[in-house]
């Protein structure tokens, strides 16, 4: 009698989970979440928020604040440090710290 009560705790412990479906679920939309931000807005702040990968999705120049963009600058002019390893630091492309490098240079007050 016991293994048989024994047998049905292992059925009931084996029985696969139901599939995830999304009906029902509303899109993170400003009107539905706390925040009151958008789906895309969500996004692009988890992705600025998680650590650098091997595979990132690298930002552009209008995503870049401007204090980011000094500290881009200063971060090149520290010795041994390559342009490529601070493209990846700040996920961006490393022809774009080189473009924001050589600008500074051309025109420093700005």
């Amino acid at each position: 009698m016991e293994a048989a009560a024994d047998d049905n705790q292992v059925d009931n412990d084996l029985q696969e989970p139901l599939p995830r479906q999304r009906t029902g679920h509303k899109r993170s939309k400003a009107a539905h979440n706390v925040e009151g931000i958008s789906e895309g807005a969500l996004k692009r702040q988890r992705q600025a928020e998680d650590a650098p990968q091997r595979y990132f999705k690298k930002r552009h120049l209008k995503d870049l604040g401007e204090a980011e963009v000094n500290e881009i600058i200063a971060a090149t002019k520290l010795p041994y440090s390559f342009q490529k390893d601070v493209a990846k630091q700040y996920r961006i492309s490393a022809k774009l710290v080189g473009d924001l490098v050589r600008e500074s240079v051309k025109h420093p007050q700005r």
